[in-house]
């Protein structure tokens, strides 16, 4: 007989043991850490390796970690079209998206995939991230004016790609690459990336109709949208809701954020010493959560399973070189791309400052 087991104390003990999982047939236990270069294949300072890979390239596709039947693989294309990942300060959410945005280049070359980085947090989260062929843009909340001139550049591109394809007679990007003229560059999908929704819904309210249409009609255009938000409470409005697909909460401070982002208030019990511990919205990726990796080795903190994502924030890119060179750290924990010669595609313009 044991003493002092009531109703409430079996209560915060099932809820405790919720986010576990056994592992069954076909499943093995996560490991604590993993590095990109491991789980991609990377060899040091192969071109041939990314061409290949590139030319081999079936989609917007992104390996983001691993899970009890390996690795992780997220297509914005067939998952998507849309990303929102939650997550509070030391969670591993900008880990994450370095992560995507690292993945995704490695994937598809920048003929075929560009990107818009919108880092809303002074500029840290993607600065390692700027010198990739793929980036067409990185804004920052220290440049008010350029916010505004990006934010209507979107609704501008929206609606010129609306009038490509309608020109073309194509219902969605896929049909306009094959009646795409051949002696011109095809129009690549772009993905725009924003780190914290909620301080530029806060200093630019006019950013959040702009990002519902975007999201509402975005998929047949090749427009993506990967948002991120330490507060999704009154940011993820029912109509970003309603046009996201792919969820993925981190740790957050409470049950109502939790629910917010996956509609799963146990991705609040996420604990707090395993930051990068992820938790997948249904029907998002087969595992029950994901983990970054450090970008060294290091002795787990936690026996506890966990899948690891690649830290892309170690490597900065150097000048644009003809020749594509991919190499991991000296730690072999993440990529360091050199960007090949880029051709800008019609759907690709660079927003600058000026």
């Amino acid at each position: 007989m044991v003493d002092g087991v009531g109703p409430a104390w079996c209560d915060r003990l099932a809820r405790a043991l919720a986010p576990l999982r056994s592992c069954g047939p076909g499943t093995r236990p996560l490991p604590s850490e993993v590095s990109l270069g491991e789980l991609l294949g990377l060899r040091s300072d192969d071109a041939g390796w990314l061409r290949a890979r590139w030319a081999a390239a079936a989609g917007p596709t992104a390996t983001v970690g691993v899970g009890p039947s390996g690795p992780l693989v997220v297509d914005l294309r067939t998952d998507g079209p849309h990303v929102l990942v939650g997550g509070t300060t030391g969670s591993g959410k900008s880990e994450f998206l370095r992560t995507l945005v690292t993945g995704l280049a490695l994937d598809s070359p920048p003929e075929e995939l560009t990107l818009l980085l919108v880092d809303f947090k002074g500029g840290a989260a993607f600065g390692p991230c700027a010198g990739l062929p793929h980036v067409v843009g990185l804004v920052t909340d220290l440049d008010d004016r350029l916010v505004r001139r990006v934010l209507r550049a979107l609704e501008a591109e929206l609606r010129r790609r609306e009038e490509l394809l309608a020109r073309l007679g194509a219902a969605d990007l896929e049909a306009a690459a094959r009646r795409w003229p051949s002696d011109e560059p095809a129009l690549p999908r772009l993905v725009v990336v924003v780190d914290e929704l909620r301080a530029l819904v806060d200093e630019h309210p006019d950013a959040l109709t702009a990002l519902v249409r975007i999201a509402a009609q975005g998929r047949s255009l090749g427009l993506h949208l990967v948002l991120a938000t330490q507060r999704p409470a009154g940011t993820v409005t029912a109509q970003v809701q309603a046009n996201v697909n792919l969820r993925i909460a981190f740790r957050v401070r409470d049950r109502s954020d939790a629910v917010h982002v996956v509609e799963d208030e146990r991705a609040a019990l996420l604990p707090a010493d395993v930051p990068g511990r992820g938790w997948p919205g249904a029907g998002t990726v087969s595992s029950p959560s994901s983990r970054p990796p450090s970008p060294r080795p290091r002795r787990a903190r936690s026996r506890r399973s966990s899948s690891c994502l690649p830290r892309a924030t170690q490597s900065s890119a150097p000048p644009a070189r003809t020749t594509p060179r991919v190499s991991p750290t000296s730690s072999g924990s993440c990529a360091r791309c050199t960007p090949a010669r880029r051709r800008d595609a019609p759907g690709c313009p660079r927003w600058r400052r000026g």
